[in-house]
């Protein structure tokens, strides 16, 4: 059993969390008036210096969402299209990897209770500051934004079952989503073809 914990870990958790903090760390380095002080992939952590408001505690903390998200929508369009591939084996290979991948990228999208919570805090100080006006009219659209993440951040973060669930149930919410709006494009496509050919 401790066999088994120990490679899920190792070829599950572990990638999972330095991809977690890897995108942490490209919207820091994106973002003007940020820099990047430290990145420890293995504890799980990356500090950072700037300027900071609502909005880019927002983008930092949520990152992993979205451009794990990204992740997982390239690596199931890379599925879609496996014919391309040449060679059998090729395809094989290029799918477990890819499967793997939305599993990794799956499992540390979602964000923790301390990110998720980040954006309340900018807000809380910006709210006696010369920046209250941007609290009052976007506050509340960052705060319909956050609480999700906040909610699902506190459950995962103290349930290692409900994490593994919640962020399984959010990767196939994704790959259902995505399959469904790939194939109706390619529906909407064939069917432009067709009238065209009808009408000209």
């Amino acid at each position: 059993m401790n066999m088994i914990k120990n490679a899920f870990y190792t070829f599950i958790i572990q990638p999972g969390v330095v991809l977690h903090e890897l995108a942490h760390a490209l919207i820091v380095i994106l973002l003007p008036d940020t820099k990047l002080t430290a990145f420890n992939a293995r504890e799980g952590y990356i500090k950072h210096d700037g300027i900071y408001t609502a909005s880019r505690e927002f983008l930092i903390g949520h990152a992993p969402l979205y451009i794990n998200t990204i992740i997982i929508c390239i690596l199931y369009y890379i599925i879609l299209n496996i014919n391309i591939i040449p060679y059998y084996f090729t395809q094989l290979i290029v799918m477990i990897l890819c499967f793997y991948g939305i599993i990794v990228a799956g499992l540390s999208s979602l964000p923790s209770f301390v990110d998720a919570k980040s954006p309340f805090i900018a807000l809380w100080k910006q709210a006696f500051t010369i920046r209250f006006v941007f609290v009052i009219l976007l506050g509340p659209f960052i705060i319909a934004l956050s609480i999700p993440g906040l909610i699902v951040g506190y459950i995962k973060d103290k349930h290692i079952v409900a994490h593994i669930f919640l962020s399984l149930k959010y990767t196939i919410f994704i790959i259902y989503t995505f399959n469904f709006i790939y194939t109706t494009d390619i529906s909407v496509s064939t069917s432009t073809v067709y009238f065209l050919s009808v009408e000209f």
